[in-house]
Order: structure tokens, then C-alpha cells, then sequence
């Protein structure tokens, strides 16, 4: 009886042993697959399929990806929750069939349209400023970036060393941006390439003066340190007249706060004091047509102000 407990506990301990290594051999398989196609670009691996499909995602992934204005080879992108986006995209199309339908009148075919094409709208707003954010990050993350590669090469390391150091220190995106690219140059690409290719793939003006200046000076010579300490003083100007023309709009960008809020409040304090007075707009069909146009006259001032202080900005 004993001897066939101990067979038991031998032949349990086998099987959960194997089952471990199994799944541990799997999983290291996993991650250099996963590494190696993080180093590899994307649409080289679309290229290589050869089932003779046209894209390795789902058709209704790419066509949110399309509608929302996302592209996923950009670093900026793949940080973008999608979920809270097409959330505020559907509250802005409700509130518009809402304002279309319930206030305007609007048929109820043509009201779902105008819904559909704000939810879009709004869908692709909040992607705009959330890479905007994710963009802001990057920037001051490059300053560091440059720091760390200085400080590498001026005790005599080499450049891609110095990346290594910054893909290992600096969170996402800026650190794996980096440390994809430093593995692009261990699997054999040039390291102009790699250089140009994470540029593209961050999209920003530092990383394509990052690209260029390094390329320059494995042509023609010179103090890298040097060099690498001009550019980031360079972005670091760029970066400070930009906070101060943030500066100088930011008080009529309060008085367009003000301003749109301004309604609303007034609203709440007269249904306070008069409601019957104030309902005369919800229940009377001139009462909503006149609340419907105020709604668009101030979304379209709001909109026309935003692309002024976007085209500041620029």
C-alpha cells in the first residue's frame, strides 16, 4: 500500500513537472516570437503572409481603426484607449439626435444620420487629444532620452549602448521605441534605417532631428556629445516657446469656458426661481426650435474658436 502511494506521488510529481516545463517552454517560445515581430515592421509581415490574406486583423477592427482615425504603426496610437473614445463618440452622437429629433424636429432617418456622423466626430476628437497628450509625453521623455545617450557617449560607450540604457530606463512608448529600435540593429539592420524607421513610427520633430543628426555625424565626423547637447538644447527651446504660447492663449481659452458654461448655469438658476418659465422651451414647439438653434450656433462658435487656437498651436 505504501509503495503504491509513493508510485502515485512519483507519477503526479512527473506529470505536474512536465506539464510545468511545457507550459515554461511555451511561454519563452511566445515571448521570441512576440520579440521578433516587434522588431520586424509591420507591413513587411503583412507582405510576408502568404495564405493571400489582405491584412492579419479583423475587418471590423480596421474599420473602427479607420472611422476613429487611428494608425497602429504609430507609437502615439497603440497607447490610445479605444473603449473611452468610442464611449464619448456615442454620448456626442445621443446628444445630437437628442437635439436633431427631441428639440429641432428633425425627421427621425436624418436625425439618426447627424448622430452617426457627430459620434464619428466626436469619436476622433477624443483621439485627437488624446495622442496630443501621449505626443506632449514623448517630447519631454526625448529630452531625457538625449540626456541618458550623452552621458553614455561622453564616457566613451557607443550610440546604441546609450539607446539600450534609455530602453531600459524610460517607460512606455519612448523606452520600447528605443529598444525596438537597437534590436532592429543587433538583427542586422543598418543603423540609418533603424533610426528613420523609429522616427516614423514616433512621428514627432525631435526624433526625425534625433535621425538626421546622428546619421550626419556617422558621415561626416565631429563630437556626437556635442551635437546630441545643441539638439537638446534645441528641443528644449521648442518645447519652452510652445508652453509660452499655451501661456498667452490661455485667457480666452477661460473666457470660452466661461462662456459655454455660462448657459447652462443660468438655465439651472432660473428653474430654480421660475421653472414654469423655463419649460416653456421643452414643452412648446417654438421653445425647442429656438433651444436647438442655440445649441448649434454655440457648438459651431465653439468649434470655429477650437480651430483658431488648433491653428495657433501648429
Amino acid at each position: 500500500m505504501t509503495e503504491m502511494v509513493w508510485i502515485i506521488v512519483a507519477a503526479t510529481s512527473l506529470l505536474l513537472g512536465g506539464t510545468v516545463l511545457a507550459f515554461a517552454g511555451r511561454s519563452g517560445r511566445r515571448q521570441l516570437a512576440g520579440r521578433i515581430a516587434e522588431v520586424q515592421p509591420a507591413m513587411a509581415a503583412v507582405r510576408e503572409v502568404s495564405t493571400g490574406q489582405r491584412t492579419l486583423r479583423l475587418p471590423r477592427f480596421v474599420l473602427i481603426d479607420r472611422l476613429l482615425g487611428l494608425n497602429h504603426e504609430l507609437a502615439s496610437d497603440t497607447m490610445i484607449p479605444i473603449l473611452r473614445c468610442v464611449l464619448m463618440g456615442a454620448l456626442g452622437g445621443a446628444a445630437v439626435y437628442a437635439v436633431a429629433h427631441l428639440l429641432l424636429g428633425v425627421d427621425q432617418p436624418y436625425s439618426i444620420g447627424a448622430a452617426a456622423v457627430a459620434g464619428c466626430y466626436y469619436a476622433r476628437l477624443s483621439v485627437s487629444k488624446k495622442r496630443g497628450k501621449i505626443e506632449d509625453k514623448m517630447e519631454d521623455e526625448l529630452s531625457q532620452a538625449l540626456g541618458v545617450i550623452i552621458r553614455c557617449v561622453r564616457v566613451g560607450l557607443p550610440v546604441v549602448e546609450g539607446m539600450r540604457a534609455v530602453g531600459g530606463e524610460l517607460p512606455a512608448p519612448t523606452g520600447p521605441e528605443f529598444r525596438r529600435c537597437v534590436d532592429q540593429i543587433a538583427l542586422g539592420e543598418s543603423f540609418d534605417t533603424a533610426l528613420q524607421q523609429m522616427a516614423a513610427r514616433c512621428s514627432l520633430p525631435g526624433y526625425r532631428f534625433l535621425a538626421v543628426t546622428i546619421s550626419l555625424q556617422r558621415q561626416t565626423g565631429g563630437n556626437l556629445s556635442e551635437t546630441l547637447d545643441n539638439l537638446a538644447e534645441t528641443l528644449r527651446k521648442r518645447k519652452a516657446l510652445r508652453l509660452k504660447v499655451k501661456a498667452l492663449i490661455s485667457e480666452p481659452m477661460a473666457t470660452v469656458t466661461v462662456l459655454s458654461v455660462l448657459p447652462f448655469v443660468v438655465g439651472a438658476i432660473l428653474m430654480a426661481v421660475r421653472p414654469d418659465y423655463v419649460m416653456t422651451l421643452f414643452t412648446t414647439d417654438s421653445g425647442r426650435l429656438i433651444l436647438g438653434i442655440a445649441v448649434v450656433i454655440q457648438s459651431i462658435g465653439l468649434l470655429v474658436i477650437r480651430t483658431m487656437i488648433k491653428q495657433t498651436l501648429a
